[in-house]
Parts: C-alpha cells; structure tokens; sequence
C-alpha cells in the first residue's frame, strides 16, 4: 500500500474491481483458484483478498521486494517451485500467465518474461525496466536504456514483465544474501542473482498488457474497455 510511485494502488480499482484482485482472478483462471495466495503486508490487501476467496497470507513489514516476501513463503513450505506475478499487472491476459506456467514449469529453473518495446518513450521511462538477453538467458536489467539484439542497423528492446518463477534453492540464496552494488543501483532485485553468478532464464512474453506504475497509467487502463 506504500508504493512510492503510486501509494495504495494495490486497492486502486481497475474496471470496478480492485487492482490485486484483479490480478488475483486472471491467475486463478489461469492455474486454479486453489494455486494461488496473496502475500501481503497490510491488513486491508489481505481483508480483501479473502473477501473476493482468496488465500492471503501476511509477509512481514521488513520483505522490501515482492521477491522478499517468496522468500518468507518459501521457508514453511514443501514447494520446489515458485511463481510470481506482481500484483501491479492488471492488464496480463490469462493465456500469457498460462503459457509461462507451463514452459517455466518444464525447465524447473528461475526465470522472466520478457516483452518487447513497442513504445519509444518506453525505452527512456525509467520505470520500465529493460533488459540485456542472450540465447535466453538474463545478462543485465536497467532502468537506463540497454538493447537485446541488432540485427540489419534495427535495434530491439525488451523489458522485464512482472511474471517471475524461482526454484527454492535460487530463493534460499537470494535471501541469505545482501543486496550488491548493481541490485542497489538500478533498485531491481533480479539482479541479485546474477551478481551472486546464478542463471536466471527469459520467455518472450507476447501482448503483455500494461503495468500500472503511475496514476496516468491507470488512468489509461480505466478509459479502455475491459477484456
């Protein structure tokens, strides 16, 4: 509910319905009601995610990251696998968050989804995080304008989607270490496991939808139609 961009948005209404629900119920669509949890710090998110029957679960004050809060879970549970979906990305269609579930669930591995850039301002707005890939593997996320390929003088960019999977042994490393100077720098947490020397994976995510991190994305969102 703190967000520093947008505070509160997670209960900001998206279409008539609250943000993180909404999210909530294209991932339920997606892999089953039963297979999703809400984590969460604050009280009204977790009120009203049970509220719409969903499973909530408070993470502590101190998870930083939603990664940090993966991590908390992590540690009283049996899963080998973990997926995140930010609750921030209203907009994601059911099939994407299907078709990463299942090729992320194949491999077993951490990993993104990717998304191409199809808006020029997009590559300067320092709240779309771009990314650096090679044979599908992350090299390096920034906030700072960075390309994927170049091929005939044309030049591509990607940015990092708000769909995550972690096996729990990259998740186990990930809490048990600080934070490292480029994590710091760009404010991305993915970055931590490249600078501890893990591999994390990329899936090319098509018709990704748009990310709410400003009222005026938002408000775009709003003045469409709902699908």
């Amino acid at each position: 509910m703190d967000s520093n961009r947008l505070p509160g948005k997670a209960l900001m209404k998206v279409h008539g319905t609250p943000m993180v629900v909404r999210v909530a119920q294209q991932c339920s669509q997606a892999i089953g009601i039963e297979n999703v949890i809400v984590s969460t710090p604050d009280k009204a998110i977790f009120d009203i995610s049970n509220e719409y029957g969903f499973k909530s679960i408070y993470s502590s004050i101190e998870c930083k990251t939603g990664t940090d809060r993966l991590y908390e879970y992590i540690l009283n549970s049996n899963e080998n696998l973990i997926f995140n979906v930010q609750g921030d990305e209203p907009m994601i269609p059911i099939s994407v968050i299907q078709n990463f579930y299942n090729q992320v669930s194949k491999s077993g591995k951490s990993c993104i989804g990717i998304a191409p850039i199809t808006k020029n301002e997009d590559i300067f707005n320092t709240n779309v995080v771009k990314v650096a890939v090679s044979d599908n593997k992350l090299i390096y996320a920034s906030r700072s304008p960075i390309a994927t390929s170049s091929q005939n003088e044309r030049v591509t960019y990607f940015k990092h989607t708000g769909l995550y999977s972690f096996s729990k042994q990259d998740l186990l490393l990930f809490g048990n270490s600080k934070p490292k100077a480029l994590e710091k720098l760009e404010k991305i947490e993915i970055l931590r496991l490249i600078e501890i020397g893990l591999s994390v994976s990329t899936v090319e995510i098509p018709n990704y939808g748009r990310s709410v991190d400003t009222l005026q994305d938002l408000n775009h969102i709003n003045s469409l139609g709902d699908s």
